[in-house]
């Protein structure tokens, strides 16, 4: 955020009544997140990301994504309560952005939401 905000500052041009957010994979994660934590963007389109670390963990073949995180496995410690904090379906109801889910139905990577997993607006 503290770019975005030294741009708009910087490029004149940029109308801050229009700015739109969009990623795919880490930055569709990064869009998740942000739309929950301001309202700044009039417009997301998060593509492939994950809004919730704990039931990624679970659903793909690559769980060793939080260990590598945070360096401890999801199961140690406190770590499920800090992965829980840190994503973004968590915070979603503070989420006013209008939004266009996308995601590849045969990814394995970040495997598709279910339609109980998100609520959009």
């Amino acid at each position: 955020m503290y770019g975005v905000s030294a741009a708009v500052r910087r490029y004149l041009w940029i109308d801050r009544e229009r700015m739109g957010i969009e990623g795919v994979s880490y930055g569709g994660q990064l869009t998740d997140w942000l739309i929950t934590q301001t309202n700044q963007f009039k417009a997301a389109v998060p593509i492939a990301g994950i809004a919730n670390l704990i039931s990624y963990n679970y659903m793909t073949y690559y769980n060793q994504y939080e260990e590598m995180e945070f360096g401890q496995f999801l199961h140690q410690g406190n770590l499920m309560d800090v992965a829980w904090e840190r994503s973004a379906l968590k915070h979603v109801a503070a989420a006013h952005t209008p939004t266009m889910l996308m995601h590849g139905e045969t990814t394995m990577t970040c495997p598709s939401p279910r339609p109980n997993n998100f609520l959009l607006r």
